[in-house]
């Protein structure tokens, strides 16, 4: 490998995601990735993405940003995405100004081009996945974000009226996104909110019927998801 890289994104399922697309255009030009991770998240990534050298820091978000430059150390080049921390309050100002959406702002910091988040990412698949029997036509579901954030009322209404067979309800107790690959990949339909679930499908790439998205966030709060998404917006969490 050539010069390690460091990357400092330590937390947030989703956002880590999202910029799985940035190192990987790094790895694929010769740079040895480096990627410290809190512990709920490392135990999640580590086995699950392998080209990357992941470390796992303490769960403390008030010290994310420090522990990771400590792990990293200063003999590599940094590459700092961690917009939106407390320890960033400087880069989380640029990222006010600029008016850009969050994904945007990374992928523009990292000098990516945005078009790279969607496709090209290998995910190890956990052989531990969500199987349902006796359902080879399914709808897939993701009401409730992980900060308590839920549509649920508002996802089964759009259930109601656009999409037909049984319903699938993804639930975090499973302690892993990546448990879910399966059910993502051969669901017919799916309505989800601006979650890691709706990043993680839209970054793999899978097809299907119908996709509905219910998204409550600003949009400078919210990532540049692919066009093939029918956008609900509603600020009625329940």
């Amino acid at each position: 490998m050539g010069r390690a890289l460091g990357i400092i994104q330590p937390a947030r399922i989703g956002d880590i995601l999202l910029c799985l697309p940035i190192a990987r255009h790094y790895f694929e030009d010769g740079r040895d990735i480096h990627w410290p991770a809190m512990s709920y998240c490392y135990e999640m990534f580590a086995p699950a993405v392998c080209w990357v050298t992941w470390h796992e820091i303490p769960m403390n978000f008030q010290r994310a940003v420090t522990a990771s430059k400590e792990v990293l150390g200063s003999e590599m080049d940094i590459l700092n995405l961690a917009n939106g921390f407390f320890e960033e309050e400087e880069l989380t100002r640029e990222h006010s100004l600029s008016g850009m959406r969050f994904d945007a702002f990374k992928y523009a910091r990292a000098q990516v081009p945005l078009e790279k988040k969607w496709g090209g990412v290998h995910i190890e698949k956990p052989k531990l996945q969500i199987q349902i029997s006796n359902c080879s036509r399914y709808t897939l579901y993701h009401p409730q974000g992980s900060c308590g954030f839920s549509v649920r009322r508002q996802c089964l209404d759009v259930l109601r009226e656009y999409y037909y067979g049984p319903t699938i309800e993804i639930r975090k107790e499973t302690g892993s996104i990546f448990h879910w690959m399966d059910m993502l990949e051969h669901a017919e339909e799916i309505a989800v909110i601006d979650s890691c679930f709706a990043i993680l499908a839209d970054m793999i790439g899978w097809r299907y019927r119908r996709r509905t998205l219910i998204q409550d966030n600003p949009d400078f709060l919210t990532p540049t998801f692919a066009p093939a998404w029918d956008i609900i917006r509603t600020g009625l969490a329940t």
